[in-house]
């Protein structure tokens, strides 16, 4: 990505939370196998509030399974920290880029997705 005229760019980087949401949807995974596990215990005791706890966590376990599986896929966003020259325009700049934070001078800012 070329960065619009004056703008000095500092440095780079790429941010990536896959490896977050991978540990969520493994912690949900197993909680989804222990679900299943006291659900069948429940069921072969007859105890049917437990049958309904382990029904119940299971399937909100399994949603967020597989609404971590789908934040895991998340393409990485590259990052700049940036300058700005008091020659560009704030109102083309803020069109055209998403500041993620700003340290005095130095704004890191993202390209903004296309509509």
């Amino acid at each position: 990505m070329e960065l619009m005229e004056g703008l000095t760019l500092l440095s780079t980087s790429v941010e990536n939370n896959a490896s977050f949401f991978c540990f969520l949807a493994f912690l949900s995974f197993i909680i989804l196998l222990a679900s299943i596990f006291l659900t069948i215990l429940c069921a072969r005791d007859c105890e049917y509030g437990g049958v309904f706890f382990g029904i119940i966590l299971t399937i909100v376990s399994l949603v967020l399974f597989f609404i971590c599986l789908d934040g895991a896929n998340d393409l990485p966003k590259t990052v700049y920290k940036v300058t700005i020259d008091e020659s560009v325009s704030m109102v083309e700049f803020y069109e055209r880029y998403e500041v993620i934070d700003q340290d005095g001078l130095i704004f890191t800012i993202s390209a903004k997705e296309a509509p």
